[in-house]
């Protein structure tokens, strides 16, 4: 207990760290004067999408467990997919899963099940756009051989997931092929519709610093854009600091310096209004979803 309680306080340390560096590189008191040119309706705009993402998540979670009939309402699976994502981006320890597991109170193993392929499903089309993105950028050739070892991995984990989870909680608490179980008991048109909804869903996300940087004033690719920002999602996904934080921002950043010609002060503003729209949706959403879960 004490060593996960340190590990967490040093991933929120190395996180402010993080924050500190990229708020210094972008100079960011006169990155913030980038704000007075912000149109309101490219905002709102942002704002919208964030909150449609949400929704499809929310909708994706739903149709997946009616696959597995676990039986879960709507307005439980509304409260739980409301509330979750503001935790699982400000804590270092996925507390996200365990408010969901919480709140449903269904069978744990199920909903692990839908917790893993959300997972699996959001890194597939990340490594995806970062494969077109290492052709496209004209990165270094080990960078194919970087994407190809994360994917092998995921691949493996996919089949052998019981056997990964019992190894990272020391616990034996999942029986063999649990996981292969699970993945028979989906109609392949529900799988259709799950890989349709991951993939609205990513592309949607990675919209967002596009209609952000419309809002202002910069006129970039929204190629480039998706490119980008795809890589800094995936860096910070791998960095294991509270959502990325920092580690993602300081990557989009440097990213569109690089390949998008922007001064470091704009390119910090679109990473910083892009975290900032997703915790005030984020934030709202789970003031509502603890509103409904009072009522209950």
């Amino acid at each position: 207990m004490r060593s996960k309680l340190r590990n967490n306080v040093i991933k929120i340390v190395i996180a402010l760290i993080v924050l500190f560096v990229f708020f210094k590189w972008i100079n960011v008191l006169d990155a913030v004067r980038y704000i007075g040119e912000l149109n309101p309706y490219f905002f709102a705009l942002a704002a919208l999408t964030i909150l449609i993402i949400n929704i499809i998540k929310m909708l994706r979670f739903y149709y997946l467990q009616h696959g597995l009939k676990l039986g879960i309402s709507f307005k439980d699976s509304l409260i739980a997919n409301s509330i979750a994502p503001i935790v699982g981006r400000l804590t270092p320890a996925k507390l996200g899963e365990g408010v969901k597991l919480f709140i449903l109170k269904h069978d744990k193993k199920k909903v692990g099940f839908i917790f893993v392929m959300e997972k699996l499903a959001d890194i597939f089309t990340l490594l995806v756009v970062s494969v077109f993105a290492i052709y496209t950028l004209g990165s270094y050739y080990n960078a194919y051989i970087t994407l190809a070892v994360i994917f092998i991995g995921v691949i493996i984990v996919l089949f052998n997931i019981e056997k990964f989870l019992n190894f990272v909680l020391k616990k034996n608490i999942l029986e063999d092929s649990w996981f292969r179980n699970s993945l028979a008991e989906i109609s392949p048109l529900q799988w259709m519709v799950f890989a349709c909804f991951s993939t609205v869903m990513r592309f949607l996300i990675m919209s967002v610093p596009f209609i952000i940087s419309a809002a202002l004033g910069f006129d970039i690719s929204l190629w480039i854009i998706i490119q980008t920002y795809a890589i800094a999602v995936l860096i910070g996904n791998v960095s294991g600091l509270p959502g990325g934080i920092g580690t993602r921002e300081i990557s989009f950043s440097f990213l569109l310096v690089t390949y998008a010609s922007l001064p470091k002060e704009a390119a910090g503003i679109i990473a910083l209004m892009v975290i900032f729209t997703d915790l005030v949706i984020e934030s709202l959403l789970a003031l509502v979803g603890w509103l409904f879960l009072k009522k209950v």
